[in-house]
C-alpha cells in the first residue's frame, strides 16, 4: 500500500537518539524541535492517508455501482489505531521478508557484461584472472581458461573494475585477489607469469 511504501522509504532515514543527543538543540542537529515536529506531521499525514484509503477501498468493494454512498462504513474504519496496525503489520512483514531473503538466499555474485565477437557476455568479476591488451583489442582471461576478445581499451577496464584490479604493465591488468606471488619483474597467478614493469611496481607492494 502507498502508506507502507512511504514508511519503508522514510523510516530508515530517521536519526537515532543517543545519550549524547538527549537534550533539545534549538539550532541544528538530529533532535531539533523542528525535525521532531516534521516527524510527527509525517506520521499524522500517513495515518490520515491510510484511513482514507481504507474507507475508499471499503466503498469501492461493498457499495452498489448505482449509489456508491449507500453503504455505511463501520466506525472501526475511522479509528486511527486501525491505520497504525495496518502500517505496522505491513512494515513488519516487509522487514521479515527482507531478513529471510538475506538469511536464506545466497548473495548474488557481482558480474560484468561486455560484448565479445558481437555477442553479449556476462561473467562473475571474481572469475577474471587478468586482462591483456593487444594493440586495438583486449582479451579477458578467466580462471577456467576461457578468454574473451573485446574492443574496450585496457585503461577503460581499469576504471570500470576499480581497486580490486591492479595495473602491472602497459598491457596487463590483474585481479589482485588472484595474485599468488610477485618478484621484482613478474607477477604469478594461476600458474602463469606476467611481466611487472618498473612503472607499476609500486602497485603490487
Amino acid at each position: 500500500m502507498p502508506g507502507i511504501f512511504l514508511l519503508r522509504q522514510w523510516l530508515p532515514q530517521l536519526p537515532a537518539r543517543t545519550t549524547a543527543e538527549s537534550e533539545w538543540d534549538e539550532d541544528e542537529g538530529p533532535l531539533t524541535r523542528r525535525k521532531w515536529l516534521s516527524c510527527a506531521g509525517f506520521f499524522l499525514a500517513l495515518i490520515l492517508l491510510e484511513t482514507l484509503l481504507v474507507l475508499l477501498a471499503h466503498l469501492l468493494v461493498l457499495s452498489p455501482p448505482d449509489n456508491p454512498l449507500a453503504v455505511t462504513s463501520p466506525v472501526l474504519l475511522y479509528n486511527p489505531v486501525l491505520a497504525l496496525i495496518i502500517l505496522g503489520a505491513g512494515y513488519g512483514w516487509g522487514l521479515l521478508m527482507e531478513w529471510s531473503r538475506k538469511r536464506w538466499l545466497p548473495a548474488k555474485e557481482p558480474t560484468i557484461e561486455f560484448v565479445s565477437d558481437r555477442q553479449k557476455v556476462s561473467v562473475p568479476i571474481a572469475s577474471i584472472l587478468f586482462i591483456e591488451s593487444r594493440d586495438t583489442e583486449v582479451y579477458i582471461h578467466l580462471a577456467d581458461g576461457t578468454a574473451y576478445r573485446n574492443k574496450t581499451p585496457i585503461s577503460r577496464w581499469e576504471s570500470i573494475l576499480g581497486g580490486g584490479f591492479l595495473r602491472i604493465h602497459r598491457a596487463y591488468l590483474v585481479n589482485a585477489a588472484r595474485i599468488e606471488r610477485t618478484t621484482p619483474d613478474a607477477v604469478f597467478l594461476a600458474g602463469q607469469s606476467l611481466p611487472l614493469s618498473r612503472k607499476y611496481r609500486d602497485n603490487v607492494k
